[in-house]
């Protein structure tokens, strides 16, 4: 017999106060540790998304044609908690996930580009996708958007494409072509 998949519902505010914790006591090196805590939970939600294709008689998730996965996917967020969540491919290499009102947003910057969910993120993709993907946030809580987080989630090195635009004042989706 199978153990129960457990997911624990946190308040948005004690996910403020843990990352505020973890960054004030280990600056720039608790950015990784609030990723690798969100890509566990990634994989959690992978297992929840899994379990629930499975009783409803549906493919795996990597088995979802390309719009069902989105919506699938989308619907999974919302419903766990991390705000009202759209996927957008952008061509073949790239998925833009935009969640409004996520849990790391606190509407004043988030500072750190919301580690935890970008760890989340790339856990339960790097699931579904049975290799590594990498996820960036490439806008936080803008002055016109302060609750809104928006993510590339992606190969490695197409990732590492967009943060280099970024990094040279190009647009992020420039890289994506």
């Amino acid at each position: 017999m199978s153990t129960p998949l457990s997911l624990l519902s946190v308040a948005p505010s004690s996910l403020h106060f843990l990352r505020a914790a973890v960054l004030d006591a280990h600056g720039a090196d608790g950015v990784p540790r609030l990723q690798e805590a969100g890509y566990a939970t990634g994989e959690a939600l992978y297992d929840a998304l899994a379990a629930e294709l499975r009783e409803a008689d549906v493919p795996e998730p990597s088995a979802l044609p390309a719009e069902r996965f989105t919506a699938v996917v989308s619907a999974l967020l919302t419903a766990h908690g991390w705000g009202h969540a759209e996927l957008e491919r952008r061509g073949s290499a790239a998925l833009v996930v935009t969640l409004a009102d996520g849990p790391e947003s606190d509407g004043e910057g988030a500072g750190g580009g919301c580690p935890f969910t970008t760890g989340v993120l790339s856990g339960l993709l790097s699931a579904v996708a049975g290799s590594p993907v990498a996820v960036l946030a490439v806008e936080c809580c803008a002055p016109d958007a302060p609750r809104q987080c928006r993510f590339v989630a992606a190969s490695p090195a197409t990732v590492q494409a967009v943060w280099e635009a970024q990094s040279r004042g190009e647009a992020w989706s420039s890289a994506l072509g």
